[in-house]
């Protein structure tokens, strides 16, 4: 179990994950479309309100049923605590105590494994997994919401390895936005740790890193995630932003390959010091559909808005990942800010639109429980497919022993009887004795009975 002691405001895990929800919800309608485009569509405004995509109003994307995923797997982890053994990994931090490490692992390994129901609900078949209490069972998720092709092609490889070689990290060498949009649930997971602030913020840098590269695997789309985590970390513990923020910069320093998150977080630092939050300085940035980009574009509209309503309408206007800068946005601020900054952000639509359903359990006002039925971990699975791999080669090998010695028993008996026609005379027609009548009566038999049993093996 993890040690817990300290206790922010629960209203702040709530905004954190609602604010989140609305920035996604708000991108939504405009995630493929162009800054000018979104002008000529929505006035010179552009986007203010909620709207409708995906056939309904205010709709999540994939951003946000994601980070749910991860919200369940982490409260799942308990259950798996300690039945993983410690893994040598050159890209976690050095000088991390064995019992931590071998309890992150255990988490990662359970939100990989709700990633990969999060999987399930991409086939739209929720009939077929109404009997779970947890998010699996919701079926307003059972929607395909534009989800990312390197998370799906990462937790395809996923669900199909035969064997997972100890490790959990992606391969692809993506830096996509798909890693650090989903992870804000693992720097509220670590709010709560005991320890000084600097412990828990790299505690949950390092789980935010991992939780990123199940399916991201460049340090510009995992390092990102840990960057974030850190934040919302030391924003739900009262820590102010600024310095949250360099917390976070002093974790990043000492990872591999961080030169451009880095670069990213330290320009969103830069252009957030000019004023007020606007479009023309926040583009600079990039577009948002990478890693460092989606976090910087978000960390300046937390660092430059007077509110949680401003910076998520300008994370949404822009020629980019609409979606994902807002959701993240969103996560910062609402960590922050808490539930009373959700009053100037237009929330009251939330309480018609999917997601309340999503944070209650099917509607009925009672919050979501996690109860599904317990399922083996991934890499559990991984060993007891080597372990039936093993045993049927076993049997193969034996089976064709077999073959092999009833093939040596047919050629001995064909063997035989060739000898045995050389040796007998000519049968004639009126003298043929009995005893050669009932010897060659035997070797047909034997040869019968042999070539029955060639046949049967073969196939």
């Amino acid at each position: 179990m993890i040690p817990l002691c300290h206790a922010p405001r629960l209203d702040r895990y709530r905004a954190c994950l609602l604010a989140g929800a609305i920035g996604d919800a708000l991108g939504a309608p405009v995630e493929f479309l162009t800054r000018r485009e979104i002008l000529r569509d929505f006035g010179p405004g552009g986007v203010r309100d909620h709207s409708a995509s995906y056939g309904r109003v205010a709709a999540i994307t994939d951003d946000t049923q994601m980070t749910l995923f991860t919200a369940e797997g982490l409260l799942r982890a308990e259950r798996f605590a300690g039945a993983v053994a410690s893994r040598a990994d050159g890209a976690r931090m050095t000088g991390e105590p064995p019992a931590a490490l071998a309890a992150r692992e255990a988490h990662v390994e359970a939100v990989a494994h709700s990633y990969l129901q999060w999987l399930l609900t991409q086939r739209e078949r929720p009939a077929e997994h109404g009997g779970y209490d947890g998010l699996l069972g919701v079926a307003a998720l059972h929607s395909r919401r534009a989800p990312g092709h390197t998370c799906l092609a990462a937790l395809e490889r996923l669900a199909a390895a035969p064997a997972l070689a100890g490790s959990l990290r992606a391969t692809n060498g993506s830096k996509g936005c798909g890693g650090v949009m989903r992870v804000a649930p693992a720097g509220l997971f670590c709010a709560r740790l005991s320890g000084n602030d600097a412990d828990a913020a790299r505690a949950a840098f390092a789980l935010g890193s991992d939780l990123a590269a199940i399916t991201h695997g460049h340090p510009g789309g995992y390092l990102p995630g840990g960057v974030l985590a850190a934040m919302v970390t030391l924003l739900a513990r009262d820590v102010p932003k600024t310095r949250a923020l360099a917390c976070a910069r002093q974790i990043l320093v000492t990872c591999p390959e961080h030169g451009d998150t880095l670069q990213a977080i330290n320009a969103a630092e830069r252009l957030a010091a000019l004023g007020s939050a606007n479009h023309d300085a926040m583009v600079q940035l990039g577009g948002g559909w990478i890693g460092d980009e989606a976090l910087a574009m978000a960390l300046y509209c937390t660092l430059a808005a007077e509110s949680l309503e401003s910076a998520v309408l300008v994370a949404v206007n822009h020629s980019g990942d609409s979606d994902s800068t807002a959701a993240i946005a969103g996560n910062l601020l609402g960590a922050e800010r808490g539930m009373a900054a959700m009053d100037d952000t237009g929330s009251k639509a939330i309480d018609t639109a999917e997601l309340a359903r999503v944070f209650t359990l099917r509607g009925t006002g009672e919050p979501v429980t996690v109860t599904a039925p317990a399922i083996p971990s991934v890499l559990e699975q991984a060993r007891q497919a080597d372990e039936l791999v093993a045993v049927l080669r076993e049997r193969v090998r034996g089976l064709e022993e077999q073959r092999e010695l009833y093939r040596q028993q047919l050629q001995a008996a064909q063997s035989a009887m060739e000898v045995l026609t050389l040796r007998l005379p000519p049968p004639a027609a009126a003298s043929q004795s009995a005893g050669s009548g009932l010897i060659w009566a035997v070797l047909g038999l034997v040869f019968a009975v042999a070539m029955g049993v060639a046949v049967v093996v073969v196939r």
